[in-house]
């Protein structure tokens, strides 16, 4: 500003290149509201938008004129030197980001930290606001600060943008390596499931002739989860087997007892008989006695 009203700009160019200024400011206090993350970072997303817009479009008016904005074009060499590298510096970071910028303003809250690595991976930038500061004299300093502001918001722009790619590929990595992590298990689920399976299809077959009664089937103890259900039937199997051959054991038991009692039965009906005929003689000898005594009588 200074230089052009050092060098006898018309004062409508001076009120506009004022305004650049105003402009300026409002976009770094925009960018620093969207860092900051606050309540007003919405509305700051949408002032940067704005800003950035009108700021194009008035540098542009500076440099080539625009009737429409009723802006004359700067003739002033040194003025216009320092609208051309303020004009490079801007199509390069800010024209071309800002759409990026407003569609991920989210992310933006969270690159406060990169905003100071810029300055170290930007030596051009730098350099070319170095040849600015020694353009303007002592008199400048107000616009200076202005050229500084602006380099700072687009440094500070160069570094969201770089954030923001390196925070979408590791997103994208980070999300496919969930993806085959989520396939293996998966993959391990769906294996788990058929050896259960031919674990239960084995186990029922070899119970098949259980149910019949063969009490000889023996299930195959295995690793799997089936392992403890056929350590189980197995045990069950053999309580079952000693359970019968207690059974058989006693039927045999009881049938040679029955057998000795038939045989002492017999014994004694034979024994009963033979009581029974000496009881019969004794009772004929008796009679034949009575008979004889009353013969005698």
């Amino acid at each position: 500003v200074d230089i052009m009203v050092a060098n006898g700009a018309a004062p409508a160019q001076v009120v506009v290149a004022k305004n650049q200024s105003v402009l300026a400011e409002r976009i770094l206090r925009s960018v620093s509201s969207i860092l900051n993350g606050d309540e007003n970072a919405v509305m700051a997303a949408d002032d940067f938008g704005r800003d950035s817009e009108a700021f194009g479009q008035t540098l542009e008016g500076l440099l080539n004129g625009d009737p429409t904005l009723e802006i004359t074009a700067v003739k002033d060499p040194q003025a216009r030197a320092s609208l051309t590298a303020i004009q490079k510096l801007f199509e390069s970071s800010v024209q071309q980001g800002a759409n990026e910028i407003l569609q991920s303003s989210p992310e933006l809250f969270q690159v406060r930290e990169a905003s100071g690595a810029i300055f170290r991976d930007s030596p051009e930038l730098l350099s070319t606001l170095t040849k600015l500061t020694a353009i303007v004299d002592e008199e400048a300093n107000a616009v200076l600060a202005s050229i500084i502001g602006v380099a700072s918001l687009m440094l500070t722009l160069v570094s969201l943008f770089g954030f923001i790619r390196v925070r979408a590929r590791q997103d994208k990595e980070r999300a496919e390596k969930e993806a085959e992590i989520d396939r293996k298990r998966a993959e391990e689920v769906e294996m788990e499931n058929q050896r259960n399976q031919s674990a239960i299809l084995r186990l029922l077959d070899e119970l098949g002739d259980l149910a019949d009664g063969d009490l000889t089937v023996q299930a195959t103890v295995s690793e799997d989860f089936t392992g403890a259900i056929a350590d189980s039937i197995n045990y069950s199997i053999d309580q079952l087997r000693q359970l019968v051959s207690t059974i058989n054991q006693t039927a045999v038991q009881v049938s040679a007892a029955a057998q000795e009692t038939q045989s002492t039965a017999m014994h004694l009906a034979e024994a009963s008989e033979h009581q029974a005929q000496e009881i019969a003689g004794a009772s004929a000898a008796v009679n034949e006695m009575a008979v004889s005594i009353d013969q005698v009588s």
